[in-house]
């Protein structure tokens, strides 16, 4: 029987870009694959239109490739920062107005 494998994509492992074989294959979940170059499990990412693969732990499964999941930290940094400089005036002015 030939190994169902998955698109080209990049082990989080090894950081290979390799075509995972899948060692477990899934209905309701994500297949459970192996890096053909490392040995380390690995799942597909859950981010639309990526092709990257996300680390399989012990306890918990990884939903993202680490690129995938760093443009999520960045992304995040932004929004707390924007917050951050928009409360800004709002709390200068609070202070301000509370001194008259």
């Amino acid at each position: 029987m030939v190994a169902k494998r998955k698109p080209l994509g990049k082990c989080p492992h090894c950081e290979a870009m390799v075509q995972a074989i899948v060692i477990e294959e899934n209905n309701l979940r994500r297949d459970v694959c192996v890096c053909p170059e490392c040995s380390g499990k690995i799942l597909v990412c859950r981010t639309p239109g990526c092709k990257d693969y996300a680390l399989v732990g012990e306890n918990y499964d990884d939903e993202l490739c680490p690129d995938c999941m760093a443009s999520v930290r960045d992304a995040a940094k932004t929004v707390v920062g924007t917050a951050a400089l928009a409360a800004i005036p709002i709390l200068v002015g609070k202070a301000l107005s509370s001194d008259d």
